[in-house]
């Protein structure tokens, strides 16, 4: 009982065959342009977040010596420390800026990802058609080899002339040539394929996927593009136009002999 079970899933797994849809996802984590897109996005928000971060403050520890005309020698220290202040609108700037740039990048991966998935559709449907051609060869021959056939039995009896029984065995030898020619273009689609997709292995491809057009209309990936660059660079110039970004606040404290000093 074991074994009939094994058997049945091994058989389950060999007429298993990809889905277009599979297809094109496993094409797409195997693109490396539409990959370093995704990671270009991930590192816009850490940017985004050291852009909004504050500096870091600036410490001067020192240590002073009095050597007086009369009396001991003494010593002095003093301590400043300095944090740099961005103005609350330079700041409100800098987010929309970094904003504008993640969604640059989001809509430029969108545009790879159309251009992309519509180059590989194409060369589905190369596939798909070499396929289809191949077997209307294998019908086409399946036809003309039961006419061969039976102009043989005819020429043998006398029933058809010897012209008629070689131009049914010319027509079915011509076609046998064919498959062979047939066989290579669909085997070069294929490799071709799996080739533009980057994916290195054999896999089973269904070839029964139907493209479907889009009942929604959604706007151009190009179109997009070049709308967020416009906010990209209107956001940009706000930056740009504050003539002050920061000031300094700074507080100081220093110990003389005689006296302390604050600022």
């Amino acid at each position: 009982m074991q074994k009939g079970i094994l058997i049945t899933i091994c058989m389950c797994s060999a007429l298993y065959s990809a889905s277009f849809s599979e297809f094109l996802d496993l094409a797409v984590r195997s693109n490396p342009e539409l990959n370093n897109a995704s990671i270009s996005i991930k590192q816009s928000h850490m940017e985004k977040q050291n852009a909004l971060n504050y500096e870091n403050p600036s410490l001067d520890v020192g240590i002073s010596r009095f050597n007086p005309d009369a009396g001991k020698n003494d010593n002095g220290s003093f301590l400043s420390i300095t944090q740099p202040i961005r103005l609350w609108s330079v700041g409100n700037d800098k987010e929309v800026l970094a904003d504008a740039n993640t969604q640059i990048l989001k809509s430029q991966k969108n545009l790879k990802y159309s251009n992309f998935s519509y180059a590989i559709s194409i060369e589905y449907l190369k596939y798909i058609q070499q396929k289809k051609e191949l077997t209307l060869t294998e019908e086409s021959i399946a036809i003309a080899k039961r006419i061969y056939d039976i102009s043989d039995e005819m020429y043998k009896s006398g029933n058809i002339s010897r012209g008629e029984y070689l131009q049914a065995k010319v027509s079915f030898n011509s076609l046998s040539s064919d498959l062979s020619e047939q066989k290579y273009r669909l085997t070069k689609s294929y490799f071709s394929l799996l080739q533009f997709a980057n994916i290195y292995k054999e896999i089973e491809i269904d070839t029964d996927h139907e493209f479907v057009l889009l009942k929604n209309k959604t706007l151009n990936p190009e179109l997009n593009f070049l709308e967020k660059n416009a906010v990209y660079a209107k956001s940009k110039i706000a930056v740009e136009a504050n003539a002050i970004e920061s000031f300094d606040l700074s507080a100081e404290y220093e110990s003389e002999p005689s006296e302390d000093i604050y600022r």
